[in-house]
């Protein structure tokens, strides 16, 4: 949790290399989270966000690793057992599915997310914008989901790129790129 906060406060260690397991994990501890913020910001939205873990599939994603280091994974599933989940969050009615849920083997597995870094789900998603300043409540803003979000932003734009788009802008590049 301590090297999580510190890469949430501190935008310098994200970008000293992407050189171990660690660094491995924690992006996949901050995919979760930004799942569910993401969720929260898009509630009023008929959007579902989910994340999940496919299980270790060996597959092409390897051809980089060492033979030693293949030696130390376990490959729980192939390649068909690893597209279920997936599979499934896309063809289940909305109503059956736990918004900012974290889904491993088709089932939802909050008991594996740590308390200390979320709030409650159902909390998380009750706060309101105060209605006299528009501001994120404090446990929101407070929230290592909410900070990893800001700190996100704070990257992106300070590479040159802009959160100013449109769908039209989307649909046009995609056009462009004939995606």
């Amino acid at each position: 949790v301590k090297i999580m906060e510190g890469a949430v406060s501190n935008k310098k260690l994200l970008k000293t290399g992407y050189g171990d397991w660690r660094n491995y994990g924690m992006s996949k501890a901050f995919q979760i989270l930004f799942t569910r913020e993401l969720q929260r910001r898009e509630l009023y939205r008929d959007i579902i966000c989910v994340s999940l873990h496919p299980g270790v599939i060996k597959s092409g994603l390897q051809k980089y690793l060492t033979d030693e280091v293949i030696a130390t994974k376990t490959f729980d599933k192939n390649i068909k057992q690893g597209t279920a989940t997936q599979l499934l969050m896309a063809i289940l009615p909305k109503e059956m599915i736990s918004r900012g849920g974290y889904y491993d083997d088709c089932e939802l597995h909050e008991d594996r997310l740590r308390d200390d870094l979320k709030l409650k789900i159902d909390d998380f998603y009750n706060y309101k914008r105060d209605e006299h300043t528009d501001e994120e409540h404090d446990d929101i803003k407070n929230s290592l989901e909410y900070r990893l979000w800001v700190a996100s932003e704070q990257m992106i734009e300070g590479a040159g790129f802009s959160f100013d788009f449109s769908i039209d802008d989307a649909i046009r590049a995609g056009e462009k790129h004939e995606l």
